[in-house]
């Protein structure tokens, strides 16, 4: 018997909470995010003071089964004039009739709400992680990146979801030593902006850079589909998440004078080590990864952002070139762009630059009522 209800008490969160550990348990693919940040992003997540969400659990013979997320983010909502909701959070074993329940019930909950448009999966916004993989099953996810089971899309397109957008991740060897084209293309680069110089991130001045980088963020982005500004507040609960893990060299700023114009931001792939811990900490566990960490060889490119007035002069190249050096000098022989626009002209030729190749693929679905 199935029976899919709002979660209200603490069982029912639990439960919704360690329910992806018993659907991927045994797949040597997916990486176990840590419990305590899986019930942060819900719990805590300063998104939610700007958004409203109800979140379903599917039991089947009191066993829970499947879980997803109705969201209704009204900054999204106030950005593009029209009454869009979202799905997230979604997890559930391979019965289609659970999916389908699950679907049912937070659709009609955004129905209720006025909700015309639904986009899914965004856990709980673009900001965040999102998208359904359609590509890459026989590749771990990189650090702050999702996975799912390749039976998901059958869930979705059955049940009528259709495709808005898909996300892609290029995957690229760091050489040992910088190209000469790329060398070529810095110098000429640098000819265009004497005035600009890259700085890497100073963990001592934190917010003043965090503060620029959330302005750059959310300028450089706008116009971009399905983007929603990060307020300050989220900006800082998200930099909690990874300040103890990012790495100064990796993270860059192009400066006039004393003025921010473009960042770059990337991560050393710590889902190498979260793998390993199913889910939690300990202090054992972190001894190990102390040591672990300094075996990861791969990083993520997040983000890179240049203000509007100072695009199109070559900053990017600049910033990517330092990038570049910077991951050579400390060791790391693996980069992923993640996650690009799949019509994002300019950023899929600077992957190119690195020879990256598609490893895996993210879908965005739309259901329209």
């Amino acid at each position: 018997m199935i029976k899919c209800k709002e979660v209200e008490t603490k069982r029912d969160f639990a439960a919704f909470l360690e329910l992806p550990y018993s659907i991927y348990k045994g797949n040597t693919f997916w990486v176990p995010p840590l419990r305590k940040e899986a019930k942060s992003i819900i719990l805590n997540n300063p998104f939610f003071n700007h958004a409203e969400y109800k979140l379903f659990i599917c039991y089947e013979n009191n066993i829970p089964k499947g879980r997803i997320g109705a969201i209704i983010d009204f900054n999204f909502i106030e950005k593009v004039k029209k009454p869009i909701g979202q799905l997230g959070f979604f997890e559930c074993f391979n019965v289609k009739n659970i999916a389908n329940t699950l679907f049912e019930v937070a659709i009609e909950f955004l129905v209720k709400k006025g909700v015309k448009k639904i986009l899914a999966p965004l856990n709980p916004s673009t900001n965040y992680e999102c998208g359904l993989l359609i590509h890459g099953f026989n590749l771990s996810p990189s650090f702050m990146m999702p996975y799912n089971p390749p039976y998901y899309r059958e869930f979705f397109e059955d049940f009528g979801f259709k495709k808005e957008k898909d996300l892609y991740a290029y995957s690229a060897k760091i050489p040992s030593f910088i190209p000469e084209k790329f060398k070529k293309l810095k110098d000429y680069a640098e000819s265009k902006n004497r005035n600009i110089t890259i700085r890497s991130l100073n963990m001592r001045r934190l917010n003043e850079d965090l503060r620029k980088i959330m302005e750059i963020y959310n300028s450089a982005w706008s116009d971009n589909w399905g983007f929603v500004p990060i307020t300050w507040e989220e900006m800082k609960f998200l930099a909690s998440k990874f300040k103890s893990i990012a790495e100064e060299k990796l993270v860059l700023f192009a400066e006039r004078n004393t003025e921010i114009v473009g960042f770059l931001m990337c991560l050393p792939n710590y889902n190498k080590i979260l793998k390993k811990f199913n889910g939690s900490i300990s202090i054992i566990k972190l001894i190990k990864y102390l040591f672990l960490k300094r075996k990861i060889d791969e990083i993520r490119l997040l983000t890179m952002g240049i203000k509007s007035s100072y695009r199109n002069r070559g900053i990017d190249i600049l910033l990517y070139y330092e990038g570049l050096k910077n991951a050579i000098d400390l060791g790391f022989k693996k980069v992923e762009f993640s996650w690009i626009l799949e019509d994002n002209v300019k950023m899929l030729k600077a992957v190119k630059l690195l020879k990256g190749e598609i490893s895996k693929i993210y879908r965005i679905y739309k259901f329209e009522i």
